[in-house]
C-alpha cells in the first residue's frame, strides 16, 4: 500500500505545478483535483486523489516544516500503518480487506479528509472510493 514517501511525493508533485496554477503548452489549467497517484499491489491496484486541497496543503505544509515534523509524520504513519500486519508472534495476517481498513486508519489519523483512497477492479475500468463506516470498509462507486 502507500508509503509516507509517496504521500510526500503526491504533494511536491502538485506544488511542482504552482499549486494549481500553473498551465499545459496549450494554455489549459492545471487542475490539481485531477492528479492521482496510484499504487499495484497483491490485493489490487489502488489511487489516492485529493478531496479537499486547502486542508491537505495545510497539513502537508506543517508536516514538510522541518526535519523534525517530517520525521514524525514518518514514525506515525509506519507505526499505524504496521500495526495490523503481524501477529504476537510475528507472523503476517494482512489480507486485503485488514491492508485496506489499515490504510484508511492510517490517511485519516494523520490527513483527516483531504485525500480519499479508490480501488480499481481487475481490469480497471471500474474504481471506487474506500471508506470506513463503522468500521467496515465499504466500496463507493465513483464511474
Amino acid at each position: 500500500m502507500f508509503s509516507h514517501g509517496d504521500v510526500i511525493l503526491f504533494y511536491n508533485m502538485i506544488k511542482t505545478h504552482n499549486f494549481g496554477n500553473s498551465t499545459y503548452s496549450n494554455g489549459t489549467s492545471v487542475d490539481y483535483s485531477n492528479f492521482v497517484i496510484t499504487v499495484a499491489t497483491g490485493f489490487g491496484t489502488y489511487a489516492l486523489k485529493i478531496k479537499d486541497w486547502n486542508a491537505f496543503k495545510t497539513k502537508m505544509e506543517s508536516i514538510l516544516l522541518n526535519e523534525f515534523t517530517k520525521a514524525d509524520f514518518l514514525e506515525n504513519f509506519e507505526s499505524i500503518h504496521k500495526k495490523w500486519q503481524f501477529d504476537s508472534l510475528g507472523n503476517s495476517i494482512i489480507t486485503a480487506g485488514k491492508n485496506e481498513k489499515n490504510m484508511l486508519e492510517t490517511i485519516n489519523s494523520l490527513l483527516g479528509s483531504s485525500i480519499s483512497l479508490y480501488k480499481a477492479d481487475s481490469d480497471f475500468t471500474t474504481w471506487n472510493r474506500l471508506e470506513n463506516e463503522n468500521n467496515i470498509v465499504t466500496q463507493k462507486p465513483c464511474n
